[in-house]
């Protein structure tokens, strides 16, 4: 049986919903910057820092199942093209 292709999904701190968005970070990054997010930076494994939402609050942003389950965490390469995308969006 064929794996599936994981997934982005991402959680904008703990009150809000997870948002399945593919694989386009460009629409991650839109949604991020309606919600005032300028640049992001690694946390952990499953989600990113910024200005707003850190510590136990901090954007979930990671790849993974159907389900939202955690295949796997963003690269360096990845979330430099979040930032490059939020840079777009932020124009």
């Amino acid at each position: 049986m064929k794996k599936k292709t994981p997934v982005i999904w991402m959680r904008m701190g703990d009150n809000a919903e997870y948002q399945q968005f593919g694989n386009d970070f460009d629409a991650v990054a839109n949604t991020l910057a309606e919600g005032g997010v300028e640049k992001v930076s690694y946390c952990c494994s499953t989600g990113v820092q910024a200005r707003g939402y850190s510590g136990n609050n901090y954007i979930s942003l990671y790849w993974g199942d159907k389900d939202a389950k955690l295949v796997k965490g963003l690269t360096k390469t990845e979330l430099a093209e979040v930032n490059a995308a939020l840079r777009r969006a932020n124009v």
